[in-house]
């Protein structure tokens, strides 16, 4: 009976069968006439017999299998969607990151569908899980099937993708998602023109070692973003590697000009860790990476991108910014600049040209007074 869950079932039936003639041969060469009658009546019902068990006990294995699968399928399966559900997109994401060779690029993408509560408010619960079922859809055309995908709650949606080539890349398909779910139509009433939009925060992986909590926090602080600055778009965050002195602070230096970071970089790094950034968007995902990390900012006020004061009111809004110190460093001498920058946030501005000993002083008694002193 093993044999059963060994080979296909029509092989069983040749083996069986091959072991009947064998049989039938060798009993018609040896035995009387009226004896081999009796063993071959004998051994075809016997043969028939056990082909009708054989067939019923694998059709009540082959139920237990899919009733096993079924249960599996709905632990590991979002019914509304058809994508993983939290615990196994979050424990398949995991797994990958613990394993995962260090050359191969991958991404977290955070999405999340604009206003959806407005959705089930105002149009249904029942239509809310239609763009629901819609977004799990579109997910799983998009992607590829080695790709993880997973509906984390509510409209909140996860994607591992792997083997990124670059952010641009990523940042093509994260668009692709968004102008794709902008075509859902509410259809019962034509009176109700529902425009439906979703946001994302991504964040590309390189060679670093970051766990799951470390590129989720990432990947949501980069969909805060795009929520903050208008809905129905897509940030992408770049992790990026910097050797660390465990007893020195660091400074983030967001400067466009590259004689100018050069500049402050020669003026502070005898003392603090430096992390560079030379425009808005990549000055969020130091940010982001490293907030636990960052004792200051020195900020430029015209950067491409976000600007200075962007800057300024994204890390007003988040709580784990607003304690971080900010020095606006401008060439701007217009005193209304000045007190805009102030009231929105920072501590002192250092107006350019740099001057070292200046720097240095105002850098040391910002730290000071914001307890961040080592």
């Amino acid at each position: 009976m093993p044999v059963l869950f060994i080979f296909d079932f029509w092989i069983y039936i040749f083996l069986n069968s091959l072991v009947e003639v064998v049989f039938l041969l060798s009993t018609w060469s040896v035995k009387a006439v009226e004896i081999c009658k009796t063993d071959t009546f004998n051994a075809i019902f016997g043969f028939m017999l056990s082909l009708a068990v054989s067939w019923m006990v694998l059709q009540i294995r082959i139920k237990e299998g899919q009733v096993k699968t079924k249960l599996m399928k709905m632990g590991t399966v979002d019914y509304l969607t058809g994508i993983l559900n939290k615990t196994a997109c979050e424990q398949g994401i995991t797994e990958y990151l613990e394993t995962r060779e260090q050359q191969d690029n991958c991404a977290l993408l955070v999405l999340d569908i604009d206003n959806f509560k407005n959705v089930n408010d105002r149009i249904g619960h029942k239509f809310g899980d239609i763009v629901l079922n819609r977004m799990g859809s579109l997910l799983q055309h998009t992607f590829r099937t080695g790709d993880i995908i997973g509906r984390f709650g509510g409209d909140e949606f996860l994607v591992l993708l792997k083997n990124v080539k670059d952010a641009e890349m990523l940042e093509n398909r994260c668009n692709h998602i968004i102008e794709e779910f902008k075509s859902i139509k509410y259809e019962q009433n034509t009176e109700v023109d529902w425009k439906f939009s979703c946001s994302i925060g991504a964040v590309l992986l390189g060679e670093e070692r970051l766990d799951f909590p470390q590129l989720f926090q990432m990947a949501d602080d980069a969909l805060y973003e795009a929520k903050s600055f208008g809905k129905g778009r897509c940030v992408v965050h770049s992790t990026k590697a910097l050797e660390r002195n465990a007893g020195r602070n660091m400074i983030l230096i967001a400067e466009d000009s590259e004689v100018n970071r050069v500049a402050l970089v020669s003026i502070l790094a005898d003392q603090f860790e430096i992390a560079e950034a030379a425009d808005g968007n990549s000055t969020l995902s130091l940010l982001s990476q490293y907030n636990d990390q960052i004792a200051m900012v020195l900020l430029d006020l015209y950067m491409p991108g976000l600007n200075g004061y962007g800057v300024l009111n994204y890390m007003k809004s988040r709580t784990a910014y607003r304690s971080i110190p900010v020095i606006i460093v401008t060439a701007d001498t217009d005193r209304a600049s000045e007190e805009e920058a102030l009231r929105q946030g920072a501590v002192d501005v250092i107006i350019k040209p740099i001057d070292p000993a200046v720097v240095r002083l105002r850098v040391k008694n910002a730290l000071k007074y914001a307890g961040r002193e080592l």
